[in-house]
């Protein structure tokens, strides 16, 4: 792969996800919206829309999922890593 090519579709893909997960627990975190109601909300109106008229990429769904999915299954552990 050049230097100056663009990254393949997939890291696209995952990079869309890591943002949305970030955007999605920041949601739960101020909300509190449950977590199913938080991965629905994001499949149907959030991932790879247009933000501020500029569209994102496509996200790996599935790899969203887990990322949401598994951060709130361990926050207790990851806060308790993170006030230390």
């Amino acid at each position: 792969m050049q230097a100056d090519a663009p990254p393949p579709d997939a890291r696209r893909r995952r990079s869309a996800a890591r943002l949305a997960a970030v955007q999605a627990l920041y949601q739960h975190a101020s909300s509190g919206t449950p977590q199913a109601k938080l991965l629905a909300e994001f499949h149907d109106h959030r991932l790879g829309t247009d933000v501020e008229g500029e569209p994102l990429a496509a996200a790996d769904q599935p790899f969203f999922d887990d990322l949401v999915s598994g951060t709130l299954a361990r926050a207790a552990e990851l806060d308790g890593l993170i006030a230390r």
